[in-house]
């Protein structure tokens, strides 16, 4: 059996409604998604509620919990660097939604 890759979202505005919807798409069984992380603690409950996964409002702390395999960066482009910088620092692989 192969191992399911450990998927993490941090922002859970407009752009990760897309993201969820792709998901829906895609074979579950490859995949789990196990945090959604924003300073909105109501938008980050939404979209976990229906990813099936664990709420965050602090990114650090997400990854020190969920230790995910992949993280899809999806907050305002002025934050990429910063949130891509630490999450390659701790081995997680990166996915950042338009500029670095």
């Amino acid at each position: 059996m192969t191992r399911k890759i450990g998927i993490a979202l941090l922002g859970c505005g407009r752009v990760a409604q897309h993201y969820a919807k792709i998901f829906g798409l895609i074979d579950s069984q490859s995949y789990e998604i196990l945090g959604c992380c924003d300073v909105d603690f109501s938008k980050a409950e939404s979209l976990s509620k229906s990813l099936k996964s664990k709420s965050f409002t602090d990114y650090k702390t997400m990854l020190d919990a969920i230790n995910p395999d992949l993280i899809l960066i999806l907050t305002p482009s002025g934050m990429h660097y910063q949130h891509s910088k630490i999450a390659l620092e701790r081995g997680v692989h990166v996915l950042v939604e338009k500029p670095i």
